[in-house]
């Protein structure tokens, strides 16, 4: 493992709004001093994941700037790169995540309470228009959660808070099979009439 002890966390701290690295050394109570990964403040969103190389990769989201990424192995770090989801402005909820398969999943809902995803290869991540083309998953989304298993697939989980006589509310589960290639058909694992008066600000799914 390239990264051997070592442990990085990326935090986001609530009044600079800047993303910020700090590692872990060989000793356990001992951490090295912070790294101001973004060099800006104005960041809204950050998120952090491995490569099968065992490199890190910071992703974050500048409010003036977009979104940047930073590779690194939890004590130094490469140049920020710029990097282009086509994810809008408005939208009221993002994730990415990265997988065993070396790409970069993103997922989001709309202003419309559309969710959508789009995906990239990481070595082409920071060239333009290499984000595919968004999919669209469902309507009426609340909330979703995006995570990896213990094999770097993503997995998907997401609230789908209006019904049809087809499509009920719900909480709806997808898994990804060979690394984003394909996703199984969501399947629903909780139904509820409740879950149509819920709305974004007072839903959580975790």
């Amino acid at each position: 493992n390239r990264i051997g002890f070592v442990i990085c966390l990326v935090l986001l701290l609530a009044q600079s709004g800047a993303p910020i690295a700090l590692a872990q050394t060989n000793d356990p109570i001992t951490w090295t001093t912070p790294i101001n990964l973004s060099q800006s403040g104005g960041v809204t969103a950050s998120f952090v994941g491995l490569d099968s190389e065992g490199n890190l990769h910071a992703i974050w989201k500048n409010q003036y700037s977009g979104f940047s990424h930073r590779v690194g192995d939890g004590t130094t770090w490469q140049p920020a790169e710029r990097t282009y989801p086509p994810i809008p402005d408005d939208a009221t909820e993002y994730s990415l995540v990265i997988t065993a398969g070396g790409r970069v999943v993103a997922f989001w809902i709309s202003a419309l309470e559309a969710l959508y995803s789009s995906t990239v290869r990481l070595s082409e991540i920071s060239i333009p228009n290499r984000w595919s083309a968004p999919i669209l998953w469902d309507s009426g989304v609340r909330d979703f959660v995006l995570m990896t298993d213990n094999t770097g697939q993503p997995q998907l989980a997401y609230l789908r808070g209006t019904s049809t006589d087809k499509i009920p509310s719900g909480i709806y589960a997808s898994r990804s099979i060979e690394c984003v290639s394909s996703w199984s058909i969501p399947v629903i694992i909780y139904t509820s009439p409740y879950l149509q008066t819920l709305t974004a600000t007072p839903s959580h799914l975790s």
